[in-house]
């Protein structure tokens, strides 16, 4: 018998299957922020593609669902099983440790330590 194999339309699909396939294990909060900050681009990165679709081309034959009033991060947030609040500080985090390590203030990252601060904000 042959392997059975899933098709993706683009390598964004399959990135997105693979971090929300993944849930099921027990994840840092870095690989979490990792995961939040991957998924927050893809879904910037479909929204750039709707945003040029036109919907009066097409001749609706069902009545189209209405689309979610949902922020991107209350979106990410259920794909990882965490809020669009927890996805909003995760980001911030990221985006704090990305600086000081761009800074070379390695020695101030301390984000793999329960409890501590970074940039203010409680790290947990």
């Amino acid at each position: 018998m042959g392997r059975n194999s899933i098709h993706y339309g683009s390598e964004t699909d399959k990135l997105a299957a693979l971090i929300t396939d993944n849930n099921v294990r027990v994840k840092s909060n870095w690989q979490l922020a990792n995961e939040a900050a991957a998924l927050m681009g893809i879904a910037q990165e479909r929204a750039k593609e709707r945003q040029g679709a036109r919907t009066d081309l097409i001749d609706i034959v069902e009545p189209v669902p209405p689309s979610s009033n949902g922020k991107a991060r209350d979106e990410v947030g259920e794909q990882l099983g965490v809020s669009g609040r927890t996805v909003s500080d995760l980001l911030f985090v990221k985006k704090e440790v990305d600086k000081l390590a761009q800074a070379g203030e390695a020695d101030r990252m301390l984000y793999s330590r329960p409890g501590c601060t970074v940039a203010g904000q409680m790290w947990l």
